[in-house]
């Protein structure tokens, strides 16, 4: 799934919806599941970018990282195991 928004006027990367990001998880689910099972990811657009052992600390180093708002923390479960994402989509 390609990004359909661009931010206005900067000529930046395009930004990606909270609804975008999870998308990609259900897709990736099991490879990711593979890979980090039982850990915490940050997604930012279509990339993981970060992993964790547990969500505060995930939490913590996005922010260190990335504006509040932009990236989406989820709990890596095998497929038919849904959780409930972290959404970080509001602004300070």
């Amino acid at each position: 799934m390609e990004p359909e928004y661009l931010v206005p006027g900067t000529g930046a990367e395009p930004v990606t919806t909270v609804l975008d990001e999870y998308t990609y998880y259900r897709e990736h689910q099991a490879e990711l599941a593979r890979a980090y099972l039982g850990k915490v990811v940050t997604i930012k657009g279509h990339t993981v970018v970060d992993v964790h052992d547990d969500l505060g600390e995930a939490y913590v180093d996005a922010l260190e990282e990335h504006e509040l708002g932009t990236f989406l923390l989820q709990h890596v479960c095998e497929e038919g195991k849904e959780q409930v994402p972290y959404i970080s989509r509001f602004s300070r």
